[in-house]
C-alpha cells in the first residue's frame, strides 16, 4: 500500500509491481539517450533519475556502483501521475509507459560507464591543494564537485606523515 508524504508525491513500495534502479541525474540522461524508444517510466528527483524495470529483476545483475537498485522490502518517492516538471519529484517519462527491460537498461548502463581511458595521474602539486571531502573521495579530486559513486583515479599517498601517508582512493565525476 503507498502512502502519502505530500500531496504531489506518495512512498509507493518496490519489488512488487517493479524494481527501481537509481543513478546520477547526468549518467541516467546519457543512459534514457542510449536506450531511446527502449525506455520506460523514469523518475526525476534533484540530482538523481530512477528508472522502473519489472519486480525481482535487479538482483539478476551486478550493477555499476554509481547504480543503486530497489526491490522488496525497499521504497522511493514516486510523484503524482500528473507531475511532470520540477520542482520535487516528476515523470521524466510516463508511468503509463511499458517498464524498461532490466537487461537493456544494465547493458545500457555498462555502454555508458564501460572501460574508460586511463585516468590522469595527479601531479604531487596537485595532491598538497586537496580538501578533506577531495581526500575521503566524497569529491571529485579533479574539479571539486560532489561525487555520487564516481570514477576511481587511484591509490595515492598524498602526504610524508601522520594520516596522510596511507595511500588514499581518489575519485572522479564518473
Amino acid at each position: 500500500m503507498a502512502e502519502r508524504t505530500d500531496p504531489s508525491s506518495t512512498l509507493t513500495p518496490a519489488g512488487r509491481t517493479w524494481d527501481a534502479v537509481r543513478m546520477p541525474r547526468s549518467l541516467g540522461a546519457e543512459v534514457r539517450d542510449h536506450l531511446r524508444d527502449q525506455c520506460g517510466p523514469i523518475i526525476v528527483e534533484g540530482g538523481v533519475m530512477t528508472f522502473l524495470v519489472p519486480a525481482r529483476t535487479t538482483a539478476d545483475h551486478q550493477w555499476p556502483p554509481q547504480a543503486e537498485t530497489f526491490g522488496e522490502s525497499t521504497y522511493i518517492t514516486t510523484p503524482a501521475e500528473v507531475r511532470h516538471t520540477p520542482p520535487g519529484p516528476y515523470w521524466l517519462c510516463s508511468q503509463r509507459r511499458p517498464l524498461t527491460p532490466t537487461s537493456e537498461l544494465h547493458g545500457a548502463l555498462l555502454a555508458v560507464t564501460g572501460p574508460r581511458p586511463e585516468p590522469p595521474r595527479l601531479a604531487p602539486e596537485h595532491l598538497a591543494r586537496l580538501t578533506a571531502y577531495q581526500l575521503t573521495g566524497r569529491s571529485c579530486a579533479l574539479c571539486g564537485r560532489l561525487v555520487a559513486g564516481g570514477r576511481l583515479l587511484g591509490l595515492y599517498q598524498v602526504g610524508s606523515s601522520g594520516p596522510l601517508a596511507e595511500p588514499r582512493e581518489l575519485r572522479a565525476c564518473a
